[in-house]
């Protein structure tokens, strides 16, 4: 198997903008009806749906074209990894919300919240979503062994095309039977970030990052402006659009958003910090650079993002905690704004030292999440 002699410090940056992202949109769920500057703050937290594209993007970059020994040894260390750690902050999920409901006994209720935390905690859906991704990872791998990047052209201008087909549908209210979710899913991002870290552009690194910076910030105000119109413009890789429609057979659940939008918002961040990292950047760009990959920020950045899984899972405690304390306080747009940022940095700060003291305890290391 390939060993990765160091590390990619630009994607343990992607990483960390990605968990706090996550954190920072379901904490300001709990204030979604505040506004500042007549915007809803639910709606501007939406630019943070980057991060789940981003961590299938670095996922791609780390598990593609190596070579595995066997599917049982690539499939079953990984899962065993996600799988503890889900299992004990789902059980701690459990019995807060047995607290706050005030069960006492196993009757219905109980046993609806244990079956609903475990299977269809919406906050916690991504894990669901990866271990379908790793049992593809494997056949994926075949796949881009034998074409390269230009196999993952082919794949990625067939997704391309049915995202933005579906993004029209979508925005236009269009109903179509054309079905091209085999590659709009998880893979999809999977196989751009691959694509993405080792394709090589004809533009200087200084070029690729202008071009990236200046697309990811009119993506992020387009993504606001156009949530706050009736037709939204989240594309859910799923069926029957969380919901069991008349005469439905089949119903999944997914909050990936496939949507060319975010495609490009997930791809311009990543391009961002990928040509940000570039030994050839010069000007004001080199010492941004400097500092942003200097020594000490390296490696916090890097311990963070090896506890992200850890992060992940824990942060859904508070998401359970928090609303009681959270329910009475009225506050102006801005200071929610300001108490939505410092909520965000203390529960991703709470639980990265979670993380990481489990990490270092015996037995309790394996259900760190800490990686």
């Amino acid at each position: 198997m390939n060993i990765r002699k160091q590390r990619i410090i630009y994607l343990d940056y992607l990483k960390v903008l990605a968990i706090f992202s996550i954190i920072a949109m379901h904490i300001t769920a709990f204030f979604s009806q505040v506004e500042i500057l007549n915007i809803q703050l639910h709606l501007v937290s939406q630019i943070g749906r980057f991060a789940v594209p981003i961590f299938l993007m670095v996922s791609g970059v780390l598990l593609i074209n190596r070579d595995y020994p066997s599917y049982k040894d690539f499939f079953t260390p990984k899962a065993v990894k996600i799988t503890l750690p889900y299992i004990f902050w789902v059980i701690i999920i459990i019995l807060l919300s047995f607290y706050y409901n005030n069960i006492t006994s196993l009757d219905t209720n109980a046993l609806s919240i244990i079956f609903n935390s475990f299977f269809s905690f919406g906050i916690l859906w991504y894990f669901w979503m990866m271990i379908g991704v790793y049992l593809a990872i494997p056949i994926i791998n075949e796949y881009v062994k034998n074409k390269g990047l230009e196999g993952i052209r082919y794949f990625l201008i067939i997704a391309i095309i049915a995202s933005i087909i579906y993004q029209c549908c979508n925005i236009f209210q269009i109903e179509t039977y054309l079905d091209f979710r085999f590659f709009i899913g998880p893979i999809f991002y999977i196989l751009l970030g691959y694509y993405l870290h080792n394709k090589e552009f004809n533009l200087s690194a200084n070029k690729m990052i202008l071009i990236s910076a200046v697309l990811f910030i009119a993506l992020s105000i387009i993504k606001t402006s156009l949530n706050m119109i009736p037709s939204n413009i989240t594309i859910f890789y799923a069926l029957n659009n969380h919901s069991f429609n008349e005469g439905a057979n089949v119903f999944l659940n997914s909050f990936l958003d496939v949507g060319i939008i975010e495609v490009l918002h997930a791809s311009s961040l990543f391009l961002l910090l990928r040509y940000l990292s570039s030994e050839s950047v010069k000007g004001i760009a080199s010492s941004i650079k400097k500092i942003i990959f200097s020594k000490p920020l390296s490696k916090i950045g890097t311990s963070v993002s090896r506890s992200t899984w850890g992060i992940y899972c824990s942060h859904a405690i508070f998401l359970i905690i928090l609303p009681v304390y959270l329910r009475d306080i009225h506050l102006s747009g801005t200071n929610t704004a300001i108490l939505i940022l410092v909520l965000s940095l203390a529960v991703l700060v709470i639980c990265y030292a979670i993380t990481l003291i489990f990490s270092k305890i015996p037995y309790l290391n394996k259900i760190s999440g800490y990686s």
